[in-house]
C-alpha cells in the first residue's frame, strides 16, 4: 500500500505538467496554420545537418513556405530544465501555426499536448542512423532508461507525457529497422517510410567528403594521418583513430576508456577524441587531440579508423568506407542495462574486449571494402537522393493537411 501511494505521489509532478501545458497550449489553438514548416530538435544548439540539408530543399522546391528550425538542447538537471521552458512556449507557437512539424528527437510539446490538434503532420526522422541500442519503449524499466522524474519508473513516465505520441509518420533507414523504431516509439509500423537520413547523401559522396577534409585540415595540418587502404590495418604510429563512444546515462564514462586512450596515443598513433555532448566534461589524457568546432560525423572525413563502444557513428563511418574497431569491455553489463537492436558481432570485424585486442585489431587485417559496403547495402536503404525524398515527403504532408 505504500508503494502504491508513493508512486501515486510520484506522479503528482508530472501529471501537473501535463495538465499546466495542455491549458497553456488553449490560447495557441485559436492561432491560424499558416503555410510552414517547423524543424524542432533538442539534441544541438546548433541547426543540425539533416534539418540544414532539409531547409536548403524545402526552399529549393517550394519557395513560398517558411521554414523555421528550432535547435536547443536540453540537458540534464532541474536548472537547466527550468531554463528551457520559455523555449517550449515558442515550440508551441510554431507547432500550432505550422502544417507539418519535423522532428529528430522526443519533443514534449508535441506528444504531452491532448488530443493532438487536427490539421497538422508531425514526421519523426530521429537523429541516429540505423538502428544500434535499445531506446525508448524498448528499455522502459531498465538501468539505462532515463526519466526527467528519477523517484517515478520510466513505464509510468512515459504513460502520463505520452512519450512519442501524436506522430503522423516516422522514417527508418532500412526496411527491417522499422519493427525496431515502431517498438521504440510504441507506434504502428504503416506509419513508416524506408527513407535514410539526408547525412547519408553527405556522407556517400567523395565529393563533399574531399570538400570537408581540405577544411578540417585547413586549421588542424597535424590530423593529415596515414590514409590507409580497405582491408589493410593501419601501420603503428601512422594514423588518425577518432575515439567517440556512446552516451551513457548520467553522463558516466567507462573507466578503461582513459587507459585505451593513453595506450594509443603511446602506440603513436594521432587520436582525437570525441565525447557524447552529454557526456560528463572530462580532461582528456596528455597527446589526446580535441577539435570541437567539427562534430564527429565531420571528423569521419580525416579518420583512418574509428573506435567506439556502442555508437551509431559506426554506420555513419562504414558509409564513408572507414573501418570501425568496437571496443566493448563491458558488453553483458550493457546488454542487461540497455540492450541492443543490432549486436555488436553483427558489425564488419571483431569487437575487441580489452585494450591489448584493440591494439592488435587496429593494425589489420581491418574489415575490407567488400565486408563494408554488404553491410551499408543490408542497413542503408539507398546512399543517394535522401534529401529529395524527405523533402517531397514533407512538401506533400503541407499539401494534405487543411486549417
Amino acid at each position: 500500500m505504500f508503494k502504491t501511494r508513493s508512486r501515486r505521489f510520484a506522479a503528482l509532478g508530472p501529471c501537473l505538467v501535463v495538465m499546466v501545458m495542455n491549458i497553456v497550449f488553449l490560447p495557441f489553438r485559436l492561432l491560424p496554420r499558416r503555410d510552414k514548416v517547423t524543424f524542432i530538435s533538442r539534441v544541438s544548439d546548433a541547426v543540425t545537418v539533416d534539418f540544414s540539408l532539409l531547409r536548403d530543399e524545402l526552399e529549393r522546391v517550394r519557395p513560398t513556405t517558411r521554414v523555421v528550425v528550432l535547435c536547443k538542447q536540453l540537458r540534464p538537471g532541474l536548472a537547466e530544465r527550468t531554463k528551457y521552458l520559455p523555449h517550449i512556449l515558442v515550440q508551441m507557437f510554431h507547432i500550432a501555426t505550422s502544417r507539418v512539424v519535423v522532428l529528430d528527437s522526443y519533443c514534449m510539446a508535441v506528444s504531452a499536448i491532448r488530443p493532438a490538434r487536427t490539421g497538422l503532420e508531425v514526421i519523426q526522422l530521429w537523429h541516429a542512423l540505423g538502428a544500434f541500442k535499445r531506446f525508448g519503449y524498448s528499455i522502459l524499466g531498465c538501468e539505462e532508461s532515463h526519466t526527467d522524474f528519477s523517484s517515478l519508473d520510466s513505464p509510468d513516465l512515459a504513460k502520463i507525457m505520452g512519450m512519442h505520441r501524436n506522430y503522423t509518420a516516422a522514417t527508418a533507414t532500412y526496411q527491417d529497422g522499422i519493427s525496431h523504431l515502431a517498438q521504440a516509439y510504441n507506434v504502428d509500423p504503416s506509419i513508416f517510410r524506408v527513407i535514410p537520413l539526408p547525412r547519408v547523401d553527405l556522407l556517400a559522396s567523395r565529393e563533399a567528403m574531399s570538400h570537408l577534409r581540405t577544411r578540417i585540415l585547413a586549421k588542424h595540418p597535424e590530423l593529415v594521418g596515414g590514409r590507409h587502404s580497405k582491408g589493410e590495418g593501419i601501420q603503428e604510429g601512422k594514423g588518425v583513430v577518432l575515439f567517440a563512444p556512446t552516451f551513457r546515462r548520467g553522463g558516466a564514462t567507462v573507466p578503461q576508456n582513459t587507459e585505451l586512450l593513453k595506450a594509443l596515443v603511446g602506440a603513436g598513433y594521432t587520436v582525437v577524441s570525441k565525447m557524447h555532448r552529454l557526456s560528463h566534461a572530462q580532461s582528456c589524457p596528455a597527446g589526446v587531440i580535441e577539435v570541437p568546432e567539427f562534430a564527429a560525423m565531420e571528423l569521419l572525413a580525416v579518420a583512418d579508423v574509428v573506435v567506439t563502444d556502442y555508437s551509431a557513428i559506426t554506420f555513419e563511418a562504414y558509409l564513408t568506407g572507414t573501418p570501425v574497431v568496437l571496443f566493448t569491455p563491458d558488453v553483458e553489463q550493457y546488454a542487461c542495462s540497455r540492450g541492443f537492436y543490432t549486436r555488436p558481432e553483427e558489425f564488419p570485424g571483431q569487437p575487441c574486449r580489452t585494450v591489448e585486442a584493440l591494439l592488435t585489431a587496429l593494425t589489420g587485417p581491418l574489415p575490407s571494402g567488400e565486408e563494408i559496403d554488404a553491410f551499408v547495402d543490408r542497413y542503408v536503404a539507398s546512399r543517394s537522393g535522401n534529401t529529395e525524398q524527405l523533402g517531397q515527403m514533407i512538401a506533400g504532408g503541407l499539401s494534405q493537411v487543411t486549417r
